[in-house]
């Protein structure tokens, strides 16, 4: 087979990077983990829900395919970029939540691409799988990764920023710097906590370049993001800061004010797995063993990028911890690669000599691990993962494979008989998938609803009830827990809407007048 211009596979395999990458057997690596990535789709692609926030993501999407002029009035405290590009592929591909969970796996794919090509040999086939592992073994690594939330895609594209920096050492540096702090600005417009990756960009940039070559530089990382941003800022249906930060830091305040609230214990170090924390510790001592790799330094700044949103992030939601499952999955991956490569030379009884001439390139540093250390290594990682990691696995197989998350039974023939007829459905994120696939959503003031818009003032349940009168919705699902503890709520229903149908905790309610259609222009901002 030829590539363009003449250029063969051979030829592409003679690159010095991918050469060694070849070498060191990385690429079989990760092939292992592309593999289990499209396995991994393959149970989840079609499944309603994987994930705590699926429904919010589903629910812009489908609204965005079905009424794309009406986006202006829907409250977002997230960029619009997922939504667009998703609603987009729905158009071209056909709708479901397959796709966005297609982007999802496509966005980590590219991840674990970069990761490989930014460690440059360094990780080798052991540690690609490691790393991989040590990843899958964390809590929420999984769901997120196959779910249609934005915390998945958004760090991945921004791992994938970091491997254009690293490329810039290589050849072309303005280009690819500038590509660098476009993908950056596209990252975070899928989510603005894609910001925790930058420690880790900054300290890569000081190992490629230098302090005075990272500066020499920044102006060019800053201009690819500044264009890209304010463009993506532009094509966004909106894009207000009071939504986008204001209503997060007033959401504190508000959360930590409302004694209804329990935000359940917090992990002191940002996870609550010990094999990932056993691992970034041994993956430090491996960086500094091995000569400070770009690919170690990076994950230890992305660590500290970690770190550094916990200390401030309140409420803390369980899926923060996804933000420290790649940097210690990497340099847990490091420490294996490491403890492996000094066990091998032992066995093979080389020299201290022999290593730093070796011709896979081996490095000298690596035969400061003695054999023993290298055998606590890799055995306390094997044990903690067998003992956690496969807990995290089993949980994720139960909750999504065994599960199915489908979608509820009891509500859908009702919503499916008014299909065409009524225009909105008012109800909670986890019916989304439910009410897509009757085409019949909530308006768009109260597509958005979390209980941060709640905590920050910028909606009330008088608000609600006015927004439900405006648009005439013709159909509740409504909550138990949620809007039938509300005493303004209820009064307003009993006058309007009567009962159908209940399923546990949740109460079908229908129009009792005519619905009419007017939909005006409403901002609760």
């Amino acid at each position: 087979m030829v590539l363009p211009h003449g250029r063969s596979w051979l030829a592409f395999g003679e690159r010095p990077r991918v050469k060694r990458l070849l070498e060191q057997g990385t690429l079989w690596g990760l092939a292992v983990i592309l593999g289990a990535l499209g396995v991994g789709y393959a149970f989840t692609g079609g499944a309603g829900g994987v994930a705590s926030d699926d429904g919010w993501e589903l629910g812009k999407i489908q609204f965005a395919v079905q009424h794309p002029e009406l986006l202006g009035r829907v409250w977002n405290d997230q960029p619009w970029l997922h939504t667009l590009i998703n609603a987009t592929l729905c158009r071209w591909l056909g709708e479901g939540p397959w796709v966005p969970r297609g982007f999802t796996v496509v966005s980590v794919a590219a991840m674990w691409v970069a990761l490989a090509w930014m460690g440059g040999g360094r990780l080798g086939w052991l540690g690609m799988v490691a790393a991989g592992l040590l990843w899958a073994g964390c809590r929420s690594a999984l769901n997120v990764g196959f779910a249609a939330m934005l915390e998945g895609p958004a760090l991945a594209w921004a791992v994938v920023a970091a491997a254009l920096l690293a490329q810039a050492a290589e050849s072309r540096p303005w280009l690819w710097v500038a590509a660098s702090g476009a993908v950056m600005a596209a990252a975070l417009h899928l989510k603005l906590t894609a910001a925790v990756i930058a420690p880790g960009l900054a300290l890569l940039g000081w190992r490629l370049f230098g302090w005075r070559g990272s500066l020499r530089l920044a102006p060019i990382w800053l201009m690819g993001w500044a264009v890209t941003f304010a463009a993506l800022a532009w094509i966004s249906p909106s894009f207000r800061w009071e939504w986008l930060l204001g209503s997060h830091w007033a959401a504190r305040s508000g959360a930590l004010a409302d004694p209804t609230f329990d935000p359940g214990p917090v992990p002191l170090l940002g996870t609550v797995s010990p094999t990932l924390l056993v691992g970034g510790v041994f993956g430090l001592m491996a960086v500094v063993r091995t000569g400070l790799p770009p690919v170690g330094v990076f994950a230890v700044g992305a660590w500290l990028g970690a770190l550094l949103f916990k200390a401030v992030a309140y409420p803390w939601w369980p899926y923060y911890e996804f933000h420290f499952a790649v940097p210690l999955a990497v340099l847990g991956g490091l420490a294996v690669a490491s403890a492996a490569q000094s066990l091998r030379a032992w066995w093979g009884g080389t020299t201290r000599a022999g290593m730093a001439s070796h011709p896979k390139g081996l490095s000298s540093e690596a035969s400061t691990m003695q054999p023993w250390a290298g055998v606590i290594v890799l055995s306390t990682l094997a044990a903690l993962w067998v003992g956690f990691g496969t807990s995290a696995l089993h949980g994720f197989w139960a909750n999504v494979v065994i599960q199915g998350n489908r979608l509820n039974a009891v509500f859908s023939p009702h919503l499916q008989e008014t299909a065409g007829k009524a225009r909105w459905c008012y109800a909670g994120p986890h019916y989304y998938p439910e009410l897509a696939h009757a085409r019949i959503l909530p308006p768009p003031e109260l597509l958005i609803l979390p209980r941060k818009r709640f905590w920050s003032g910028q909606i009330t349940w008088s608000k609600v009830t006015e927004y439900l009168d405006a648009y005439e919705v013709e159909w509740l699902i409504l909550e138990e827990s949620v809007e039938l503890a509300q005493p303004v709520f209820v009064a307003w229903l009993t006058n309007r809407y009567e009962e159908v149908t209940s399923r546990r905790s949740a109460q079908l309610w229908r129009r009792k007048v005519p619905a009419m259609v007017p939909a005006p222009s409403a901002d609760d901002g």
